[in-house]
């Protein structure tokens, strides 16, 4: 039984080394192809780092430049705020002068009115003569005008 044992044993190694040599044989082949693909993109990734590394320094000289030129426009930018809330008080200040004057407006046209239109009734009161004199005592009758520069009538 020695002999058959023995033999088996030869068949199986011979069988599996059969299978083994063509996926040895494979992994030689793309290790080849990954050497080759490193070692011709190795020199284009150097490349590509080198100028990710000059991009990078551009970007940060322009950050510096941008962070100064901010540095020196705060305080344009501080007034202009300023300016800002200024105006802003300015136009709650109209706001409020607006409704003020367009309480207090009515009563100066009616000042007006009542004013011009006194020194119209004195003048038709002059023109028309005394009609209606104050009886002594300075009583009128119910109906005449009141007295001499009054604005109420019929008081």
């Amino acid at each position: 039984m020695g002999d058959v044992t023995g033999i088996l044993v030869v068949v199986l190694v011979a069988i599996l080394v059969g299978a083994i040599l063509p996926v040895l044989y494979h992994a030689v082949q793309t290790l080849r192809s990954v050497r080759a693909f490193v070692d011709n993109t190795g020199p284009r990734i150097n490349e590509a780092m080198t100028e990710v590394t000059k991009a990078a320094a551009r970007t940060n000289a322009i950050a510096a430049t941008i962070e100064e030129e901010c540095r020196r426009l705060k305080p344009v930018v501080d007034s202009a705020a300023g300016i800002g809330r200024t105006l802003s008080s300015l136009g709650e200040s109209v706001r409020s002068a607006g409704s003020i004057v367009g309480a207090v407006t009515p009563a100066i046209f009616a000042a007006l009115r009542a004013f011009f239109s006194r020194d119209d009734d004195e003048e038709d009161d002059e023109a028309a003569g005394a009609e209606t004199e104050a009886p002594e005592g300075g009583r009128r009758a119910p109906g005449a005008t009141g007295p001499e520069g009054s604005v109420r009538r019929g008081v």
